[in-house]
């Protein structure tokens, strides 16, 4: 599925809702964040394999772009989805087994790359998706707002992987704003 838009620095961004920025802008993890919001949390894997993309992707994680690991999850909370992630990592570093990247399956990523200090966030750049986004048509999602996202690299070692993630309608995130 696809993310498109340009990505901005926070600094370049007007978010006029605290709440929303406080999300965004969080470098806990989401995973247990959302935990906290919810009687029931729900990780769906809505795709995991090896593909092609963006020359411009594969820079930020520093791999060939045909050599890469995509995995797409939603995350539900109380049966509700909250947020879809989308994450790009070197096959080498799937390959090489760290940290059972290769087995998560139904698991929260989170629950490896904050589990273990050798992953290091490197800062957030954020994204407004317009109500017309190709990621809302493609999750069948009807929007009356823009949805927020953010991404952020990942170093592990001499590996480099990429998760973006975007605030569905209904997220935590939003209650702040007037209108959902």
């Amino acid at each position: 599925m696809n993310i498109s838009g340009q990505w901005y620095p926070p600094q370049d961004c007007q978010i006029s809702c605290p709440t929303l920025k406080n999300w965004l802008l969080n470098a806990d993890s989401l995973t247990e964040r959302l935990q906290n919001y919810c009687r029931t949390f729900q990780l769906e894997v809505i795709g995991y394999q090896k593909e092609s993309v963006s020359l411009a992707n594969a820079e930020k994680i520093d791999c060939d772009s045909s050599a890469v690991i995509v995995r797409e999850v939603i995350l539900s909370g109380d049966d509700v989805p909250w947020v879809f992630a989308h994450t790009i990592m070197p096959q080498a570093l799937f390959e090489d087994g760290v940290n059972d990247l290769a087995n998560l399956g139904d698991k929260p990523l989170g629950s490896v790359i904050f589990n273990d200090p050798k992953f290091l966030r490197q800062p957030f750049e954020l994204i407004a998706l317009p109500v017309d986004n190709s990621l809302s048509s493609d999750l069948h999602i009807a929007m009356r707002q823009p949805l927020w996202g953010r991404r952020s690299v990942f170093n592990y070692q001499e590996y480099k992987m990429m998760i973006a993630e975007v605030f569905l309608p209904f997220a935590p995130a939003y209650a702040g704003l007037s209108t959902r």
